[in-house]
């Protein structure tokens, strides 16, 4: 996409799963960096940033894992002690 160029959102990446918005028509999805978050920018007064991505990427594994925080994928386990918001690391049962 090239900078001003707009187009139409209708689902969000998040923890719980994909929202649905919209008309749900749109070709696209929106979800928070993992570390350039909401919360991030709300407490260090910074910025935050959204990731756009085609919406069947939404079902891809790096999706899952890496923006969805593993949701929906029930053979991993998150391992909180090697994970922060830039990297993330998971145990395979």
């Amino acid at each position: 996409m090239q900078n001003g160029e707009q187009i139409e959102i209708s689902c969000a990446l998040t923890y719980d799963g994909v929202q649905e918005f919209g008309d749900g028509e749109s070709d696209y999805c929106i979800a928070q960096d993992p570390y350039y978050n909401v919360e991030r920018g709300l407490q260090a007064g910074s910025q935050s940033r959204m990731v756009i991505m085609e919406r069947h990427l939404a079902d891809t594994t790096f999706a899952k894992l890496y923006l969805m925080d593993g949701h929906d994928i029930p053979y991993v386990e998150k391992v909180e002690e090697g994970s922060n918001d830039y990297v993330k690391m998971w145990d395979i049962e």
